[in-house]
């Protein structure tokens, strides 16, 4: 199976690199807990950027 944060990139790349943090929990049909620590991963890991939107998080890969 593929990992979380692997399946998050995929998905980022399908989508022309950005999605917002909702979007990514709905297709995933994840808790928005699992998204969230995997996406701080892919912070830390600096693959990817987090931009604020409102109450929002914009998720873009680098």
């Amino acid at each position: 199976m593929i990992d979380l944060e692997e399946q998050i990139i995929k998905l980022l790349k399908e989508n022309n690199g950005s999605l917002y943090q909702s979007n990514i929990v709905r297709k995933l049909n994840l808790p928005k807990s699992t998204v969230s620590s995997a996406l701080n991963e892919l912070h830390n890991k600096n693959l990817i950027l987090k931009i604020k939107k409102g109450r929002e998080n914009l998720i873009r890969l680098k």
